[in-house]
C-alpha cells in the first residue's frame, strides 16, 4: 500500500563532495517541508548490513526514488546496484516515481537505458531554486518563494553554505597552522615600502599573521612561492570572516563577507568593460559557494555591505587577461573603497601593472620550532616528529626544502608510506609522491577497491593532462580530458597497446569509450579532485599539475641533452625538441615547470654512469643559462649535488653585470655626461665662434652670448640630467640588477655568498651608487628570517655561513659567540669570509655586559690574530677594526708592523680597476678641453 504522504530515498555517491553536499542539501530541506527522507549512511541504523537496509528502503517504503546522476555516480557500484533495484520495484509498481538529477553530461552507464525514459529534474547550482524543483516534482505545496527573500537573508545563507562548502569545510577540518607574513619592498624600488608598528615606529619588514594585514591594509597583494600556502591563507581567512559574520548576525552589517574568487574563472566572464567582467567574477564566484543572488542582489551587496574579496591565482592570467583584470580591479576599487581586497600570487616574476599596493610575502618556516610545530599536525607519535627532525638536522638540503609547507607535507607523506633515501631536489620529490599516489603506496581509504590500471599508463596520461592544463586552465571538462587523453594515446601508441610486456597481466587496458572508471580510480588515489562544477576536474595541486607537464616536457626535449642522441635519433627530430624547449624557456608561464624539469633530468640521466649524468645535467642547465640566466639559477637550485667548481663559473658572469652595470655605471655616467655638456654647450660653439668673429668687439660680444646661452643650456642639461638618470637606473635595476641577485641567491654555493658578502660591504661604504640601485642591492641581500637553531647548523655549510653569520648578527645571539669563534680558528677561512665573522662576533658581543667572560674571552682571541704574523694581512686587518670597535684603543695597525710593511712592498698589488682609469682619462680629457679654451 502506497503512502499518503511522499517517502524519498536519494540515491548518491559519497566520492564526490558536491554531490554529496547536494544530496544532503536536498535532505534537509525536504525535511523541513514535512518530506520522509531516506538517505545514506543517516537513515541505515547503527549496526545494520547495507545491503539489507537499502534493498528494504527502496522495495518497501519509498515513494520516490531521486538519483543524482554524474560522472562519479554512474561508476559507483553502490548507485548503480539502488538503480537496479529500483528497476525491479518500478516493473512489480508502476506507481513508483523515479526523479532522475542529471549533473553533468555523462557516457554510457549500466541502467542508462531505464533511467533515460523518465523526464529529468532541472539542475540548478542554486540550493534553494534545486529544492524548489524537486518539491514541484514530488507535488509539494506552499513553497517558499525565492523572490520573498531579503538580501539579508540571501547573504546570510551564503556565509553559512561557505562553510559547510566542501572546498572549505575540508580545509576546516585540516590541522591549523598559522602563516604570517611579511612586508616586502624588493617588488616595488621606487620606494622602500615600510609598515608601521603597534608601537608607531616605522620598520622596513614588519612581520604579521595574514589576517592582521588584511585589516591594517584594505587593499594588498599576498606572494609566495609554489606551496608557500597561499590559497590555505585566503581559505581560512574567508571560513574567519564568515564565522565572525555569522557571530555578529542578523542585526550587524559591520562585519565583512567573504568571497573567495579563483582568478583564472575571469577568463571566462563576459562583459562590455572591464569594470563589468570584474562584478560578473564576483557574482560568479559567490554563485560558485552557493549563494543565491543576482546582478541586482550584487548592486545591493555592495551598497550596503563590506565584502573581502579573497582573489587567489594572480600568476595564472595570462599578460593580456591581466593587464584587463588590473584595469576593472582599479575602477572597482575607486567605486567601492570601504570593500578589503586581497590578491594573492607566485613571486616568481610578480607583476601588477603599476598598481602601487603594498606587497606581503609568505614567510617560510623556520627550523627546528616551525617545522616541528607543523610535523606535530600531521605526525601523532613523537618518535616519528623527532626521527624526521633528526634527519633535517643532519642535512641542509632537505632542510632548504623543509621550510616549504608543501613541500614539508609532501617529506612527511614520503616518510609515512616510503622507505629508503629522501630525494634532495623538488623535482624528485614530487616524482616519488606521485608515483606513491598512483600505485606504489597503499593509501588508506574507506573503499575497499583494488586498483584496476597500470601506474606507468596513469602516469602517461596524467603528463598529457598537465601539459594542457598549462595553456588552457587548471580545471578542464570532463570531455576535453577525453580528447586529451585520446592524443596521449595516439602519441605513444607502443606503450599503451596490449603488446606492451612491462605491463603486469592483471591490470586494465585504458578504454577510451569509456573514460570514467580511470577518472574514478585518479580520484581515489587524490591526484585528481572534482573542481568547481560536477563534470569538471582538476589536480590536487598545481604543482602537482606542473610536476606532469615538466615530465611530458622533458619527454619532448630529452634528445637535447642525451649522451647517446647523436647516434640514434635524427637531426631533424633533436632540432624540434630544441626548438620547443627553447619556446617554452622563453616563456615566464613554464618557469616553474622548468625548474622542477631540472630535478627530472638529473633523475632520467640514471646514477649508473655518473659521468654521463653529469654531462647530460651540465648540458640541459647550459641550454637553459644561455637564454635566462636567473631560471638557469633556479634550475640549478633544484639540482642536487651539482660540482661546486661548475657552479663557479655561473657565478662569475652574474657577479660582472652586477658590479659593472651596479656600480661602475653609477661612477661614470654622471662623468661622461659633464664631459658630453662641456664638449657639445662650450667648446664646440666656442670652435664655430672664433671662424666667423673677427673684431674685438665683436669677440666680446659673441662670447657674452655664448655664455649665457652656455648658462641656459647648462640648467636644461641638469634638469634632463635630473629626468634620465633614474629612469636609466630602473630600467638596469629592474632588468639586470635585481635578476642577478636573486639568481646569486638560488644558487647557494660557497662563491655565490662571497659575492653578496662583497656586494654589502660595497654599498655600506660607496656613496656614488644611486639610491636606487643602493635600494634594489639592499632589498636582494635581505635575509629570509631564521630560527637561531638553523642559523648556528647553516654555521657549519661552507655554502651558507656567511648568511648565517649576517643573519646573527643582526640578532645579536649570544648562541652564536662559540660557533663564531670556533669558525675564527680555521686558517683556510677565506678573508671575506673572515671578516664577516669577525663583524658577527663583535657585534654580539657589542650587546653583552663589559666585563663578561665572553667579552674578554673574543677581546684575547682578536689580539692573538692581530699579532700573528703567519695570518694574512686582511684577517689581521679585520681582527684590528673589530678591536677598535669593541673600544680598544691600544691595538697596533697591522700597517705599522715591520713584517707586514715587508709583506706590502714584495706582494704584487692588484691592478687597478677599470673606472679609475676612465676617471683619470676623463680629468685629463677636462683638463685638456680648459687648456684649449684659455689658449685660444
Amino acid at each position: 500500500m502506497m503512502p499518503t504522504s511522499p517517502r524519498v530515498f536519494i540515491s548518491h555517491t559519497t566520492r564526490d563532495r558536491r554531490d554529496r553536499r547536494l544530496a544532503h542539501d536536498l535532505a534537509q530541506g525536504l525535511r523541513d517541508l514535512g518530506v520522509d527522507v531516506w538517505i545514506a549512511p543517516e537513515s541505515i541504523p547503527a549496526g545494520a548490513q547495507w545491503e539489507v537496509e537499502i534493498v528494504s528502503g527502496i522495495m518497501q517504503q519509498c515513494t520516490h526514488f531521486l538519483v543524482i546522476l554524474s560522472p562519479l555516480s554512474v561508476n559507483s557500484e553502490w548507485v548503480l546496484k539502488e538503480i537496479h533495484l529500483a528497476q525491479d520495484r518500478f516493473e512489480s509498481d508502476p506507481s513508483f516515481k523515479i526523479l532522475p538529477l542529471v549533473v553533468a553530461q555523462l557516457d554510457y552507464y549500466d541502467g542508462q537505458a531505464f533511467i533515460t525514459q523518465f523526464q529529468e529534474l532541472p539542475y540548478y547550482r542554486s540550493a534553494k531554486q534545486q529544492l524548489q524543483a524537486v518539491a514541484v516534482a514530488l507535488g509539494l505545496q506552499n513553497i517558499p518563494d525565492r523572490d520573498e527573500r531579503s538580501i539579508q537573508e540571501i547573504v546570510l545563507n551564503y556565509v553559512t553554505n561557505l562553510i559547510e562548502e566542501p572546498d572549505f569545510a575540508d580545509w576546516a577540518q585540516q590541522p591549523y597552522f598559522e602563516l604570517q607574513v611579511n612586508s616586502n619592498p624588493s617588488y616595488d624600488i621606487r620606494v622602500r615600502l615600510r609598515t608601521t608598528s603597534e608601537t608607531g615606529t616605522q620598520t622596513p619588514h614588519q612581520k604579521f599573521s595574514v589576517e592582521q594585514a588584511i585589516k591594517h591594509y584594505r587593499c594588498m597583494v599576498l606572494i609566495g612561492e609554489p606551496g608557500s600556502g597561499k590559497t590555505t591563507a585566503l581559505k581560512q581567512l574567508a571560513l574567519r570572516f564568515a564565522r565572525e559574520f555569522i557571530a555578529a548576525s542578523p542585526a550587524s552589517t559591520n562585519e565583512p563577507v567573504p568571497i573567495f574568487v579563483w582568478l583564472p574563472h575571469f577568463t571566462a566572464i563576459d562583459g562590455r568593460s572591464s569594470y563589468e567582467r570584474i562584478l560578473g567574477l564576483l557574482e560568479d564566484a559567490a554563485q560558485r559557494h552557493g549563494a543565491e543572488i543576482r546582478l541586482d542582489d550584487f548592486e545591493l551587496l555592495l551598497t550596503q555591505y563590506s565584502l573581502v574579496l579573497l582573489l587567489d591565482g594572480l600568476n595564472e592570467l595570462g599578460e593580456q587577461q591581466l593587464v584587463q583584470f588590473l584595469d576593472g580591479l582599479r575602477v572597482f576599487v575607486r567605486q567601492h573603497p570601504k570593500h578589503l581586497v586581497l590578491i594573492s600570487s607566485r613571486a616568481y616574476n610578480f607583476q601588477m601593472g603599476g598598481t602601487a599596493w603594498p606587497v606581503f610575502e609568505l614567510m617560510e618556516l623556520t627550523y627546528p620550532h616551525d617545522v616541528e610545530a607543523y610535523l606535530a599536525c600531521y605526525l601523532e607519535r613523537e618518535s616519528e616528529r623527532q626521527a624526521l627532525l633528526q634527519i633535517l638536522a643532519e642535512n641542509l638540503q632537505l632542510r632548504q626544502l623543509a621550510v616549504n609547507p608543501l613541500l614539508l607535507l609532501m617529506m612527511i607523506m614520503v616518510y609515512q608510506y616510503a622507505s629508503g633515501k629522501f630525494p634532495f631536489s623538488r623535482g624528485q620529490l614530487l616524482a616519488r609522491l606521485a608515483r606513491g599516489l598512483l600505485g606504489e603506496w597503499e593509501l588508506p581509504t574507506t573503499e575497499d577497491v583494488q586498483r584496476q590500471y597500470w601506474l606507468e599508463d596513469k602516469h602517461r596520461l596524467l603528463e598529457h593532462l598537465g601539459y594542457a592544463m598549462k595553456d588552457e586552465g587548471l580545471e578542464l571538462p570532463i570531455q576535453r580530458v577525453r580528447e586529451i587523453s585520446q592524443n596521449a594515446i595516439a602519441a605513444d601508441p607502443q606503450h599503451f597497446a596490449s603488446s606492451n610486456t612491462a605491463r603486469p597481466s592483471h591490470y586494465k587496458l585504458i578504454n577510451l569509450n569509456d573514460l570514467m572508471p580511470i577518472v574514478a580510480e585518479l580520484l581515489r588515489d587524490r591526484v585528481l579532485v572534482s573542481a568547481s562544477t560536477p563534470d569538471t576536474i582538476r589536480f590536487w595541486h598545481q604543482t602537482l599539475q606542473e610536476y606532469f607537464a615538466a615530465a611530458l616536457l622533458l619527454r619532448q626535449s630529452w634528445s637535447v641533452f642525451d649522451h647517446d642522441a647523436a647516434r640514434h635519433i635524427p637531426p631533424a627530430t633533436r632540432k624540434t625538441a630544441r626548438q620547443t624547449l627553447e619556446k617554452h624557456i622563453a616563456d615566464s608561464h613554464w618557469h616553474e615547470i622548468i625548474a622542477i624539469m631540472s630535478g627530472l633530468v638529473q633523475e632520467q640521466a640514471g646514477e649508473d654512469q655518473p659521468t654521463v649524468q653529469q654531462e647530460e645535467v651540465s648540458r640541459f642547465v647550459d641550454e637553459v643559462w644561455r637564454q635566462d640566466k636567473q631560471l638557469g639559477a633556479l634550475c640549478l637550485s633544484n639540482i642536487e649535488g651539482f660540482p661546486a667548481q661548475q657552479l663557479d663559473r655561473y657565478v662569475a658572469p652574474l657577479h660582472q653585470s652586477i658590479y659593472r652595470w651596479g656600480i661602475v655605471l653609477p661612477r661614470l655616467l654622471p662623468w661622461l655626461l659633464l664631459m658630453l655638456m662641456l664638449t657639445i654647450v662650450w667648446l664646440s660653439p666656442l670652435g664655430i665662434l672664433e671662424q666667423w668673429v673677427s673684431s674685438d668687439e665683436t669677440t666680446a660680444l659673441g662670447l657674452g652670448i655664448m655664455v649665457l646661452l652656455g648658462g641656459a643650456a647648462t640648467v636644461l642639461f641638469f634638469r634632463l640630467y635630473a629626468l634620465t638618470i633614474p629612469r636609466v637606473e630602473r630600467f638596469v635595476n629592474l632588468q639586470i640588477i635585481q635578476p642577478h641577485i636573486t639568481a646569486l641567491r638560488h644558487i647557494r654555493n660557497e662563491a655565490a655568498e662571497r659575492v653578496l658578502a662583497q656586494l654589502s660591504g660595497q654599498i655600506a661604504y660607496d656613496f656614488s651608487i644611486g639610491e636606487l640601485t643602493r635600494t634594489t642591492i639592499e632589498n636582494g641581500l635581505v635575509l629570509p628570517v631564521r630560527d637561531e637553531s638553523e642559523l648556528i647548523l647553516m654555521l657549519r655549510a661552507e655554502n651558507t655561513r656567511l648568511q648565517a653569520s649576517q643573519a646573527l648578527a643582526d640578532r645579536g645571539s649570544p648562541q652564536a659567540i662559540e660557533p663564531l669563534r670556533a669558525m675564527l680558528n680555521d686558517r683556510d677561512l677565506a678573508e671575506v669570509e673572515y671578516r664577516s665573522v669577525i663583524r658577527a662576533l663583535v657585534h654580539i658581543i657589542k650587546l653583552q655586559p663589559a666585563h663578561s667572560f665572553q667579552r674578554i674571552d673574543v677581546v684575547s682571541q682578536l689580539r692573538s690574530i692581530l699579532d700573528d704574523y703567519q695570518m694574512d694581512i686582511g684577517k689581521r686587518q679585520g681582527a684590528y677594526h673589530g678591536l677598535l670597535d669593541l673600544g680598544i684603543t691600544d691595538a697596533v695597525p697591522p700597517e705599522r708592523d715591520m713584517w707586514a710593511t715587508v709583506e706590502r712592498l714584495i706582494t704584487p698589488q692588484k691592478p687597478h680597476r677599470p673606472e679609475i682609469v676612465l676617471f683619470i682619462l676623463i680629468i685629463l680629457s677636462i683638463l685638456i678641453g680648459f687648456i684649449y679654451l684659455l689658449t685660444h
